[in-house]
């Protein structure tokens, strides 16, 4: 801003200071416009969680980091009325961070929720089916299936491509160094 102003201004020491201290304020103003912005929408939400959690219903869990809270008011948000197959599809997908598939069995009662694209089972899985009981009708039960690797999967390869992983990393995550992808 001093640029713009006269020359006999710009070289007032007074003047000087006093655009540097306005400069500093505008920026802050900035910057918290920026972050209340940001607070109304969910995917960037940080203080404002509490805000979100507040209005869906959920408790507020500081402990929790913030992915974890949003995933929860995502869910509640995409859980609002009548229940479909892809709505519980929406809510699941949500919660695993990747593709699920549902399968409705009729003649069982029964709603399948089967993770394709991730191996083992999600680390929120409880928050899941909380999440999934709260919209499903209750008359259908729900039965989950995940996705391991099995002895049959890595048969071909040789303790050294596989000796530095434990079993469970070697059923539920991908392999680096290995000929294969499992």
């Amino acid at each position: 801003m001093i640029q713009k102003l006269p020359r006999y201004y710009r070289d007032s020491p007074q003047v000087t200071e006093l655009e540097r201290v306005l400069d500093i304020q505008a920026q802050g103003l900035r910057s918290a416009v920026t972050d209340t912005l940001a607070q109304l929408f969910v995917d960037s939400a940080t203080w404002g969680l509490d805000l979100w959690e507040q209005w869906t219903g959920l408790p507020t869990d500081h402990s929790r980091p913030y992915a974890y809270r949003r995933s929860r008011v995502t869910s509640k948000l995409r859980g609002q009325g009548s229940t479909t197959l892809a709505m519980i599809r929406d809510v699941a997908e949500s919660f695993a961070n990747g593709e699920v598939e549902i399968e409705e069995r009729t003649a069982e009662y029964t709603i399948v929720i089967r993770f394709v694209s991730e191996l083992g089972v999600p680390p929120n899985i409880s928050d899941l089916m909380d999440a999934v009981n709260e919209i499903k009708p209750a008359h259908l039960a729900v039965r989950y299936e995940y996705r391991f690797r099995t002895w049959g999967q890595v048969a071909g390869l040789t303790w050294g491509q596989v000796g530095q992983y434990t079993w469970g990393e070697i059923r539920e995550e991908e392999l680096s160094g290995t000929d294969r992808t499992l």
